[in-house]
């Protein structure tokens, strides 16, 4: 008897303990590191203008379903001219993310296996390194400028554990015009960016 006692005392001090485990504290912060490829959508071909990207990203989740963070990608661009051909250049971008789990504003849980993030963001694209050269002509002294982006985007995390989780992202980025000069490396131009990664969370 004094066994059977000692042993649902001992279950109603775990099972609390357990549950306390899987609920997770907020705010928490968070960050990931990526890696993976991006391209500039200006009607040139797809396959010519491809290139590779890396990504960093900090943050917040300061409920169940909304976050935000900081977040920065880049390395080495490369965007084609119709008659001239394609042209590199080094770019980074930087935004300030929203991002919304549809996964728990439909379950209302945390402790979910796959959680799926909408996510929007604005910041800017700076770009540097341009060694586009016109036909014909003197090369040109491309003006490579700030310019304002905005993103949206949808990413995916598998979460192996509550504080590891592999991440998928696909970004759809807005820039703004860098050159006030030519219509090069300019053109309000939607760059995409696929990015595979890892997420460390600290709840």
């Amino acid at each position: 008897m004094k066994k059977t006692i000692l042993i649902l005392i001992s279950l109603l001090l775990v099972i609390p303990a357990m549950a306390q485990e899987k609920t997770k504290s907020y705010p928490h912060p968070f960050f990931g590191l990526q890696g993976g490829g991006q391209a500039v959508l200006n009607g040139y071909d797809f396959g010519d203008v491809v290139t590779g990207s890396i990504g960093a990203y900090v943050g917040a989740k300061w409920t169940p379903v909304f976050g935000t963070r900081l977040h920065f990608n880049g390395y080495q661009s490369m965007e084609g001219v119709e008659d001239w051909g394609t042209y590199k250049f080094k770019y980074l971008t930087g935004t300030v993310d929203l991002m919304a789990n549809l996964v728990s504003a439909f379950n209302h849980r945390d402790d979910n296996t796959l959680d799926f993030y909408l996510i929007g963001g604005v910041g800017a694209n700076k770009v540097w390194g341009n060694n586009w050269r016109p036909l014909y002509t003197t090369p040109v002294d491309v003006k490579n400028h700030l310019a304002p982006t905005v993103k949206l985007g949808l990413m995916l995390d598998v979460n192996f554990t509550r504080n590891i989780a592999l991440n998928l992202e696909a970004d759809f980025n807005h820039h703004g015009r860098h050159d006030s000069h030519i219509d090069v490396n300019m053109s309000r131009d939607w760059q995409f960016t696929g990015l595979l990664g890892i997420k460390f969370s600290f709840p």
